[in-house]
């Protein structure tokens, strides 16, 4: 069995067995759509019997959808306590200092014998840099090292906000029409469009896999940067809140008649 059939038959029978604690373990890490979409509402449905349910997971916007209270450990030690939303919050700040590049030695490269996390870069304007103007295109970079040829790779992507909410989940495939590796460094890159994201800070993720058929590594929160509004709009009315996901730069307005 592949490693999500595993899951889906760990889950099944923990459900049926209607424990007084459910512990759940990224259970939504696998599976399709469907099948998460179950084990949410089981979940959820204990939950309201007044059994416990612990539920582990990197998903911050399914913890802070799912969870009351929230559980943060760090080196094998509880750092942190409280409110979902504050534990969150704590979890997406524990980078501190925002970092637009990491490299990893060859003895610490994420990964397995096959296939391994070399690089992964934050650019504009060719430059390496964690401080992004709102009014730009950037650039993520991500560069492997595949040990022995492989019939197909996808590098995929998540882009959070502060608070752990998925924005940008995107993949090579989009794009890219040869997946098959060859032994040696490969270098991609993907290109945000300026004025896409608010400003405010967000962070990457980043994972690889052969589809539906084995993952090589999924690195989360890897590194985090800044958007800055640098619109002459935007800092014209400093005062107003540019609240929303989306930089308000990406609304078109335009003057269609007048009397």
């Amino acid at each position: 069995y592949s490693s999500g059939m595993y899951v889906r038959l760990a889950f099944a029978v923990a459900a049926h067995l209607e424990p007084e604690i459910l512990i759940v373990d990224e259970v939504l890490a696998v599976g399709d759509a469907q099948f998460q979409k179950k084990c949410l509402g089981k979940m959820e449905a204990v939950g309201k019997e007044g059994r416990t349910v612990l539920f582990v997971s990197h998903n911050m916007g399914t913890v802070g959808q799912l969870c009351d209270k929230g559980v943060l450990l760090s080196g094998g030690e509880v750092s942190t306590t409280g409110k979902m939303s504050e534990v969150i919050q704590s979890y997406m700040t524990s980078g501190d200092v925002d970092s637009a590049e990491k490299v990893w030695n060859p003895p610490h490269m994420p990964g397995d014998n096959e296939l391994k996390l070399k690089r992964v870069s934050v650019f504009q304007s060719s430059k390496v840099s964690s401080t992004i103007k709102i009014t730009e295109p950037f650039v993520i970079e991500v560069e492997t090292y595949a040990a022995k040829n492989i019939r197909e790779v996808m590098i995929g992507l998540i882009i959070k906000d502060n608070f752990g909410v998925d924005l940008i989940h995107s993949s090579s495939a989009f794009g890219i029409k040869d997946h098959g590796r060859k032994i040696g460094s490969q270098t991609v890159r993907c290109v945000i469009p300026a004025g896409l994201l608010n400003s405010g800070r967000y962070s990457i993720s980043v994972g690889a896999d052969t589809p539906n058929t084995k993952q090589y590594f999924l690195e989360y929160n890897v590194l985090t940067f800044s958007i800055e509004a640098t619109s002459s709009e935007m800092n014209r009315y400093q005062s107003t809140d540019w609240r929303g996901i989306l930089s308000p730069l990406i609304a078109k307005w335009e003057i269609v008649g007048e009397k």
